[in-house]
């Protein structure tokens, strides 16, 4: 009897947790899984909230840049036979100033502000727009293919994106967190095997080793003192190339 009692009793307790969908993408953490996707909707701070009440876990605006861009001529938007949406707006946005304007009274929906521009600077003059704005995350767009000398082109150039990065600092999230955390929207251009990528998992497993040690672990000599976190990413690709065919 006491067996049962016991038995209903951690039953009640179990049946009493509240159950919990919280996710984590780095230092950020969301009550909800679902992230509304930069685009056509990240328009303004109405709709944020529409959408947060709705269920979203964040939303993410539309790309924004330094100045104010137009984007392509209409139309812009079209359906699709079966249903959904394509669409090629050209990263229209009202710049990073005027928008941050129009979330500044944002109290509680957790907001990804969306960059893209040509150079580090630009990112860095963007971010501080935001310093008074209760902001979750900055995602750098490094993929959008419509427009000239920014997303995809920006997103190809290694150097460029560590420059990036780095403008992308810690001291500019609201609450700050405690390390550096940003969101890269990329594209991959090119394929790399599944045979390629378990080779690169075994180099990094070296990780803070030299090359040159790296290199006697797979019976192979390289006359190299740099480390794999100093390598360019192209440069790690040809060492795995390499150690593969062996």
């Amino acid at each position: 009897m006491f067996g049962t009692q016991l038995l209903y009793e951690n039953t009640i307790q179990l049946f009493r947790v509240k159950p919990s969908l919280s996710t984590s993408i780095g230092t950020l953490t969301l009550e909800r899984p679902t992230i509304l996707a930069s685009g056509i909707l990240g328009i303004s701070l109405d709709v944020f909230e529409r959408l947060y009440r709705a269920g979203a876990g964040a939303v993410v605006t539309k790309s924004l840049s330094k100045e104010p861009w137009d984007g392509y001529a209409n139309p812009t938007i079209f359906s699709v036979k079966g249903g959904g949406w394509l669409n090629a707006v050209g990263l229209s946005n009202p710049g990073a100033p005027n928008f941050a304007k129009t979330i500044s009274s944002n109290k509680d929906v957790p907001i990804i502000v969306s960059l893209v521009g040509s150079v580090e600077d630009d990112f860095d003059f963007m971010v501080k727009q935001f310093e008074n704005c209760k902001v979750s995350a900055y995602e750098l767009n490094l993929s959008c293919p419509h427009v000239a000398k920014v997303g995809l082109e920006v997103g190809d150039d290694v150097d460029l994106v560590k420059k990036i990065i780095k403008k992308v600092k810690n001291t500019n999230f609201s609450p700050r967190p405690k390390v550096d955390s940003v969101i890269l929207r990329i594209t991959q251009n090119n394929t790399v095997s599944e045979e390629l990528i378990e080779t690169i998992n075994k180099i990094f497993s070296y990780r803070r080793k030299t090359i040159q040690n790296i290199g006697k672990n797979f019976d192979i000599t390289i006359k190299s003192d740099k480390r794999l976190e100093d390598m360019e990413n192209n440069e790690i690709i040809k060492l795995a190339e390499k150690i593969k065919r062996i």
